[in-house]
């Protein structure tokens, strides 16, 4: 049978039709997941986690300046700036950023 390959065109845009329709973002006016506007915003409980996580680990970091013989130099800024690197992560994560 000799078809103008409109019909095979045709049969594919009827299975893709239904599937467009049905999902969420064809309800939404063609928006996929990842083209929010506002990101969704994380639980207490998430936002606690990373805040405990945070002092805690700058604590842990920062617990080596008490050391007999304690760091000097580069080594005591390092362990200093990581130490406040993880405490303005865990206050940016309670707070949401």
């Amino acid at each position: 049978m000799v078809g103008d390959g409109s019909s095979g065109q045709r049969q594919q845009q009827q299975q893709r039709a239904p599937a467009a329709a049905a999902s969420p973002a064809a309800a939404r006016g063609g928006e996929s997941p990842g083209d929010k506007a506002e990101p969704e915003e994380d639980c207490m409980g998430c936002r606690l986690t990373g805040l405990m996580l945070g002092l805690g680990g700058a604590g842990y970091l920062s617990s080596a300046l008490w050391v007999d013989p304690p760091p000097r130099g580069a080594h005591r800024a390092a362990i200093l700036a990581a130490s406040a690197a993880l405490l303005a992560l865990g206050l940016g994560r309670a707070a949401g950023f």
